[in-house]
């Protein structure tokens, strides 16, 4: 049973039931077809009126580039992949200069069928002929190709034919104009270009002579020739002294780090060692310090052999000193020259770089009158070329456009296509009838089958009952087997397939929903599985039968006992009629002795069904409601889903209390459960025989 807040929640939220829609066609069925036939008919008879028109297509070829006829380079160019440039030719093709060429050439403004009338002026009938084309011209590219279609409708088929054919040709010949006129324009400036160029290199070619003299420069090997030759020779003795002088530098540098060493230090420099008198010194103070060695070796420091071969290393010693000085002497000598050649070849770089820059500017100047003139010279030359070949060219000229493929008269009408329009008139009055009753089924807030209720009110229905025809009254209803599988799938569901004792309060939206009848067939269906018990507790209506004065209120103020207020309705069913008041309804059902008594019944009765009024009328049943345990509300055929939705929100309280819901007197069209469904189909031998009971 779908009835907990996460079940009503979830029927809420999201759903979109077509079933009433779907419903609401069904019943209208016959009329739809009615429509379709009017319609039809209709249509049928107002093509029959209708003019014939024709269709005629020519297919024109956009050339990529322009051709390559003659060996002269081409003179237009143009860049056809831009994703613009067809749809720049389509727009001229059906541009209102090109479709007045063509009315012109066809002499349509004499043509009644596009002239709209005689009787106007000739510029009247050519701006009609040519609104006409517009609005029967087509003009649409075939996709991924250079090929575009040009299509005309016309009142016969050779018109449509000539006329397509003649736009197209009137396109073409339009295009090949502006090319020869352009062509014409480009001459006339070109040779125009061509006599100022030609002064201009006269006066040009002047003032570079008139320069040189003013400047006195020149221009054998360039106005700079002299000079670059000069300089280049001092660059390169300039480099020859600097390398000298880092040289020199190097070796003094060598000798000046060697100041306050020994002379034997000293002389093993490399720049040193080699020269003549140093190597002979060398060689005589071996020989001395060898002499001095045997001296102290066979005499003695004390010896006067000894003292000179001394005195004489010391004269070598000297010896090498005094020509130590002289070569450093003379290498110095020897930088400072270098250092000075540098220098000098330095100032005179300078000199001559001071020249060649002042000569540099005038250099500088003469270029750019020399390349101005080239250029003009150059301009010139293209110039006269282009000239040339225009006038070549000017005698032969093609198209960028050709008819690939030319209209021909259509065998058939294109308007009207009578079958087509008479199918879509006839599917647009049905689908206009269709979104009526979609609408009126939509803006409808009555529920009227299970469906609806979830749709408009978003509630599950536990059940469905119809109309009960004349005559049947609750006790005959079991002797039909589908209005009793209707009732016994009500109470399966509100049992929940549990066979705990039952406590169900029955009530309505409205007063006359048919709550009294629904809990008198569920206690009976009840009754055929369990011993059930009928109260009604409707308080607000008149006692029917005397006998009733005792019941479920004077069980409750202890005035009788249940056994003694009990009427029997048969097999395992009771009956505990209200009784007589002596307070208020809702002192009653909130006094302390409701719950024993409830008890009580259950200890008798395995399910008790409680009859109530109606929730509009009396709260007694939210009274009641805690002390039970599933509330069934009933909602007649035609109920507005506000007022359901209303009383089942109050039904449910804060306290989320279980509430069941059954349609009532519904339509028999309007039953969808399973057991409902085979109600209108009794003569489908599907009758299943109910069991009989001893």
């Amino acid at each position: 049973m779908a009835i907990s807040l996460v079940g009503n929640g979830l029927s809420k939220e999201g759903f979109i039931d077509f079933g009433p829609y779907i419903n609401k066609i069904k019943r209208k069925l016959i009329w739809c077809f009615v429509v379709l036939l009017v319609t039809a008919t209709a249509a049928f008879i107002f093509t029959r009126f209708m003019p014939s028109r024709y269709t005629a297509t020519s297919t024109v070829l956009f050339k990529a580039q322009s051709a390559d006829i003659t060996p002269l380079p081409r003179l237009e160019n143009y860049d056809s992949t831009r994703s613009d440039y067809y749809e720049t030719k389509y727009a001229l093709m059906g541009s209102r200069v090109v479709l007045q060429a063509a009315a012109k050439a066809m002499k349509l403004d004499e043509d009644p069928e596009f002239n709209g009338g005689s009787d106007l002026d000739a510029t009247a009938r050519l701006d009609n002929a040519v609104r006409t084309l517009q609005g029967n011209l087509s003009i649409s590219g075939v996709r991924s190709t250079q090929l575009v279609s040009v299509t005309l409708e016309a009142g016969s088929p050779q018109k449509a034919a000539d006329v397509a054919n003649g736009i197209a040709q009137a396109f073409i010949d339009y295009s090949l104009q502006q090319k020869q006129k352009a062509l014409l324009q480009a001459q006339q400036w070109n040779k125009k270009m061509m006599t100022e160029l030609q002064e201009k290199m006269v006066k040009q070619k002047a003032d570079i002579d008139d320069y040189l003299k003013q400047a006195g420069l020149l221009t054998f090997r360039g106005v700079d020739g002299y000079e670059t030759e000069q300089l280049g020779i001092v660059t390169n003795h300039l480099a020859d002294a600097t390398q000298r002088r880092m040289q020199a530098e190097a070796i003094w540098d060598k000798v000046r780090q060697q100041q306050g060493k020994t002379a034997e230090q000293v002389i093993s420099l490399p720049d040193i060692s080699g020269h003549p008198q140093i190597q002979d010194l060398r060689i005589a103070m071996t020989q001395a310090k060898r002499s001095l060695s045997d001296a102290a070796k066979h005499y003695g420091p004390n010896h006067p052999k000894y003292r000179q071969a001394q005195a004489q290393l010391q004269a070598i010693n000297g010896q090498i000193g005094q020509v130590v000085s002289e070569l450093r002497n003379g290498i110095r000598q020897q930088y400072q020259i270098a250092l000075d050649d540098e220098q000098r070849y330095q100032k005179m770089l300078d000199e001559q770089k001071g020249n060649f820059q002042q000569l540099a500017a005038k250099r500088d100047h003469y270029n750019t009158l020399q390349a101005a003139l080239d250029k003009t010279e150059e301009l010139y030359k293209s110039l006269y070329q282009r000239v040339n070949e225009q006038m070549l060219s000017e005698s032969f000229s093609v198209a960028d456009e050709q008819i690939y493929d030319p209209a021909t008269p259509p065998l058939a009408a294109s308007k009207p296509k009578r079958s087509m329009l008479i199918v879509m008139m006839s599917i647009l009055s049905v689908g206009m009838y269709i979104m009526y009753l979609i609408i009126s089924t939509a803006l409808d807030k009555t529920i009227h089958s299970i469906s609806e209720l979830k749709g408009k009110a978003g509630l599950e229905a536990n059940g469905e009952f119809p109309i009960l025809p004349p005559g049947k009254v609750s006790q005959h209803a079991f002797n039909d087997l589908l209005y009793a599988d209707m009732l016994h799938s009500l109470r399966m569901t509100l049992e929940q397939r549990d066979n705990k004792p039952l406590t169900v309060v029955v009530t309505a939206v409205n007063p006359g929903d048919g709550s009294s009848l629904i809990a008198d067939l569920l206690a009976r269906s009840a009754s055929k599985a369990h011993k059930t018990l009928l109260v009604g507790l409707n308080c607000l209506e008149p006692l029917q039968d005397p006998s009733h004065k005792v019941g479920f209120a004077q069980c409750l103020y202890g005035e009788s006992q249940v056994e003694q207020a009990v009427v029997s309705l048969g097999d395992n069913i009771d009956f505990l009629p209200r009784g007589v008041l002596h307070d208020s309804s809702l002192l009653m059902l909130t006094s302390d002795r409701l719950p024993p008594l409830l008890e009580t019944l259950h200890q008798h009765w395995h399910t008790v069904i409680i009859d109530m009024p109606s929730l509009e009328l009396a709260q007694d049943v939210l009274l009641l409601q805690p002390h039970c345990d599933v509330t069934l509300l009933v909602v007649k055929a035609g109920e507005q889903s506000g007022a359901v939705t209303e009383t089942y929100t109050r039904l449910t309280g804060s306290e989320k209390h279980p509430v069941a819901v059954v349609l009532n007197q519904v339509q028999e069209e309007n039953l969808e459960t399973q057991e409902g469904r085979r109600l209108p189909e009794r003569g489908t031998n599907e009758l299943i025989m109910p069991k009989q009971k001893s």
